[in-house]
């Protein structure tokens, strides 16, 4: 899917959207170097490199973004930004800096939605918060039957 629309200042955004990661590789935007491979768990390894564009001319407060929105969690990337929501990056430069050194992409996932793995972190918690509170009362309870039969044996 190809989108564009008009922003101010009369710069233009243009968002194209791919149904699979390999679907990027293959799809011929501008030049570059992509390599994808799935991995056993589900997941993907997929390294790109655009090349510099030094047919066009840039103009300056103009930038280009890269974003990528996996269905697994992200477990190693290159971004510079902030990992969002667990499965978000963006790589983004000026575009004088674009077009003249071109872009690197990297990043891995494994199969594990971003979802499951908050699911088993909650879980992981919630299992050892009660853990601690078993263990505090149980221990509790053990001090209070010590303190019960050293007074039964005292008052004897």
């Amino acid at each position: 899917m190809v989108r564009t629309r008009a922003r101010r200042r009369g710069q233009v955004e243009a968002e194209v959207r791919f149904d699979s990661v390999a679907a990027l590789c293959e799809a011929p935007l501008l030049r570059r170097d992509c390599t994808f491979r799935e991995t056993g768990d589900g997941g993907f390894d997929l390294a790109m490199t655009i090349a510099p564009q030094p047919s066009v001319s840039p103009r300056s407060g103009r930038g280009v973004e890269i974003r990528v929105r996996t269905e697994g969690r992200i477990m190693e990337h290159n971004s510079d930004g902030p990992l969002q929501r667990g499965n978000v990056l963006s790589w983004g430069r000026p575009l004088d800096r674009f077009l003249g050194e071109g872009l690197e992409v990297r990043v891995r996932t494994d199969g594990t939605s971003v979802f499951a793995a908050t699911t088993r972190i909650v879980l992981r918690s919630a299992l050892i918060a009660f853990g601690i509170v078993g263990v505090g009362l149980t221990l509790l309870l053990l001090e209070g039957r010590r303190r019960l039969r050293r007074e039964r044996s005292g008052a004897d």
